[in-house]
């Protein structure tokens, strides 16, 4: 029998050879847990439930690709008052599932965008969602102008995921218009000492927004050479 608690053992740790395993032999269970971590305040086993779920989707999607684009389906469902159960991960979880089987699910990563793009709560997670999918989902270049105002925005966590996911953008695609105002942009927040958690490369880590910044502008300016 699997249980709960085994799941989130093997998520923390990143087991994902094991939580496919179990996935494949009982995916409506493995995936009920891992939906259930992206709620824990838990910062650091959050972040692997979400990275777990979107490897398990994966697998299971190459098998039954309509279970995981019903499991979007309810994400989005759950960033609505109606769902009676907010969840405010629901961004970067459908990111992640996205990133795993780009060919099978970037044509609704318009959908998360725009259901979270206008709602504070969702706006540092939907951030994270388009630094990751960069490259990936050209629906990114047509909000790039309201993405780089988000450098101004009151939130840190909005502030440093766009600075962070701008610099994923422009090392992901050849994007030239408004450049010398981006890198602008990106010097002023240089001077931002706010300490945020950014989950990137599978690990987090607590940066400041201005080596947030600092390092998109290096990314940025490899990628023009």
């Amino acid at each position: 029998m699997i249980k709960k608690q085994e799941i989130a053992e093997l998520a923390k740790n990143k087991n994902f050879d094991k939580l496919i395993e179990l996935a494949l032999k009982d995916s409506s269970k493995v995936i009920r847990y891992l939906v259930r971590l992206t709620y824990t305040k838990d910062e650091i086993l959050r972040w692997h439930a979400i990275e777990s779920l979107g490897v398990v989707s994966g697998a299971i999607a190459d098998r039954d690709p309509a279970e995981i684009r019903e499991l979007i389906r309810k994400f989005l469902w759950s960033m609505t008052e109606e769902s009676g159960n907010v969840n405010h991960h629901a961004p970067e979880a459908v990111a992640e599932i996205i990133y795993n089987r780009p060919k099978l699910f970037a044509d609704l990563a318009p959908m998360m965008i725009t259901a979270s793009i206008d709602e504070e709560v969702f706006q540092p997670g939907m951030l994270w969602a388009v630094g990751r999918l960069a490259g990936i989902v050209d629906y990114i270049l047509e909000i790039l102008d309201r993405i780089i105002t988000f450098l101004d925005d009151k939130n840190p966590l909005s502030r440093g995921y766009a600075a962070w996911a701008l610099g994923e953008i422009y090392t992901a695609r050849d994007v030239k218009e408004k450049l010398d105002y981006l890198i602008q942009k990106l010097t002023i927040l240089k001077e931002d000492k706010n300490i945020i958690p950014i989950y990137i490369n599978s690990h987090l880590y607590n940066k400041s927004i201005g080596e947030i910044a600092d390092l998109s502008i290096l990314k940025i300016k490899r990628a023009i050479l």
